[in-house]
């Protein structure tokens, strides 16, 4: 594969995965609500500590957790996905090593991507939402409901899009 046409091939992998991010959008949103409201409430009421106690964590650890599950759910009902590659972490963290071996310059160019998209949103989403929103602990707060409702499950939808290739049963 040509340079040009493996670049080519990773900007697509980024943008496959902000399309899938917008089909999917009520089921990524809708288990990433409950992690951005307790960041919310954390930014909103900076003294209680409550909001921060391990029975809280331990509940978004679980939905980050339920975040991948669904990614990874929606993605095996739309592609090809080869059960033989992902039978075992092993062989499904091999097919990725196989991948990223062969088609180095597609991977580095859709993390490249990925990390300036990422790096922009978290930019931009600051003083967005300062121009918005009263700066203080009401800005503070709806920048972590942007980032835990947005940035959070795109990064992991941008995640399985770039190791799409490596998993499907066509390798396309």
């Amino acid at each position: 594969m040509a340079v040009r046409d493996a670049v080519t091939a990773g900007v697509t992998d980024v943008v496959w995965s902000l399309g899938f991010a917008a089909r999917h959008a009520i089921p990524l949103l809708a288990v990433a609500a409950l992690p951005a409201a307790q960041r919310v409430y954390a930014a909103l009421h900076p003294g209680d500590d409550w909001v921060y106690s391990w029975p809280i964590e331990i509940v978004v650890l679980g939905l980050r957790l339920a975040t991948v599950a669904v990614v990874w759910w929606l993605a095996q009902r739309e592609d090809d996905i080869d059960d033989e590659k992902v039978r075992t972490f092993g062989t499904a963290f091999g097919a990725i090593g196989d991948y990223a071996r062969a088609q180095w310059v597609r991977v580095l160019t859709a993390v490249i991507v990925a990390a300036c998209l990422f790096g922009l949103l978290n930019v931009v989403a600051g003083p967005v939402v300062e121009a918005l929103v009263e700066p203080g602990r009401a800005a503070e707060a709806w920048g972590f409901a942007i980032r835990n409702l947005v940035i959070i499950p795109l990064y992991f939808v941008a995640a399985y899009g770039i190791v799409r290739p490596a998993l499907r049963a066509d390798g396309a």
